[in-house]
């Protein structure tokens, strides 16, 4: 759908955005659909999984379409380039670029930004950045917005909306700035072409600088700036973190591109003095840009530097004490082992001095049989009975054994 419509030369881009948002939107229904469906049948640890999943998924797509537009577009570019001279109509705005050849023209103040991965029916509030003049107002709903979904209950679906509303937001300014940028670099083309002289072009570059400017403001980029809000989770404050590096890269390399810009645009003016006058002029200014946002920058570094030292102490403290309890308990396993072996020494020196005393009382046993023996012959003996009946009862009596031990059977 993208590759067709972006290779058709007739389709404006605002036409071209309108059919992707609504086709976006039609593919995001369908994809929460069967999300939810799927959801359904699984584990709250599946479930975390899944959407980890998911995220990851999400952003390397991201990435490759970002790739992809910006081809195609290039070579939309290309070929709008080479067949500029031919075109009749300089009032219809193509994909990418404006054929500027008009005074009363003026870059366009409403631009749609691609389509949300957040759900936007779940946002109250009006999340749009198009209108820059309301840029205080809108970073004050876009922070109200963040803290309302940080206080709700889910923390599973908490901890993503929240990610995917900071993200969507860092892609709709970073688009808005790169489409202002495009426009301002069609007009320096235009200028060095011929097609523009430089009043026109300064006064249209005037107007897009005004269009920016709200969008350097630090209300916007504190809108990433993690120590603005209370995380939970310390892999969304690192999300966080990483937008709010992001979006230092893109307004120093907006700024150097746009300063730039500026430069060629100034040469054209024949009055040297003037034209110096107005290159500082615009070099101070964003330079204070710069200042301002670097400064918050380095505490913001500092605080970042320090927290990680901070953390890097905690695991080392946690670490010592792990491989000291670890040795606790290695030395406490050596010390049963130590007292086993002991009592396997003890049970064995029993045994034998059980096995001793039954031997002594077997031996006890034996001659204590062969004294009554000897005792009842001479009782008997004394009593005066016959021999025949003496041997008689010596041979009834030979197999009782008398013991005054009780006998172990």
């Amino acid at each position: 759908m993208i590759d067709r419509h972006l290779r058709s030369l007739e389709v404006t881009e605002d036409e071209f955005l309108l059919r992707y948002q609504a086709y976006a939107r039609k593919q995001e229904a369908r994809f929460f659909k069967l999300l939810e469906k799927q959801l359904k049948g699984l584990s709250d640890e599946q479930q975390v999984l899944l959407r980890n999943t998911l995220k990851k998924e999400y952003r390397g797509m991201r990435k490759m379409m970002k790739k992809f537009t910006e081809s195609c577009l290039k070579g939309v570019q290309q070929a709008k380039e080479q067949l500029s001279l031919f075109m009749p109509n300089p009032t219809q705005q193509l994909v990418k670029s404006e054929i500027l050849t008009s005074e009363e023209y003026r870059p366009s103040s409403n631009i749609s930004p691609p389509a949300s991965s957040y759900n936007a029916a779940q946002t109250p509030v009006n999340n749009s950045l198009e209108n820059t003049s309301d840029i205080e107002v809108l970073m004050k709903q876009q922070r109200k917005e963040v803290e309302r979904l940080l206080a709700q209950e889910n923390s599973l679906d908490k901890e993503t909306e929240v990610e995917l509303f900071l993200e969507d937001s860092f892609e709709k300014i970073r688009c808005i700035i790169e489409f202002r940028l495009r426009e301002h670099r069609a007009l320096v083309d235009a200028l060095q072409s011929g097609r523009l002289n430089y009043r026109q072009a300064s006064q249209q570059s005037k107007t897009l600088q005004q269009q920016l400017e709200p969008l350097f403001n630090k209300k916007v980029y504190l809108l990433f700036h993690s120590d603005k809000y209370h995380f939970a989770s310390e892999s969304l404050k690192r999300i966080v973190d990483e937008l709010f590096i992001q979006i230092k890269d893109l307004y120093e390399t907006s700024i150097a591109q746009l300063l730039a810009e500026i430069e060629r645009i100034q040469q054209a003016n024949h009055r040297e003095g003037q034209r110096e006058e107005m290159l500082q002029k615009h070099r101070d200014f964003y330079r204070d840009i710069l200042k301002d946002f670097n400064a918050v920058y380095e505490e913001y570094e500092q605080k970042i530097t320090a927290m990680y030292q901070e953390m890097e102490v905690r695991e080392e403290i946690h670490h010592a004490k792990i491989k000291t309890h670890h040795a606790n308990i290695k030395t406490h396993h050596a010390k049963i082992k130590t007292h086993h072996a002991k009592i396997k020494t003890h049970h064995a020196k029993i045994k034998t001095i059980y096995v001793e005393a039954e031997a002594r009382m077997g031996a006890d046993r034996d001659e204590a049989r062969e004294k009554m023996q000897e005792l009842e012959r001479l009782f008997k003996a004394r009593m005066g009975l016959p021999q025949n009946q003496a041997a008689a009862s010596d041979s009834e009596t030979a197999g009782t054994s008398y013991s005054f031990f009780p006998v172990r059977r």
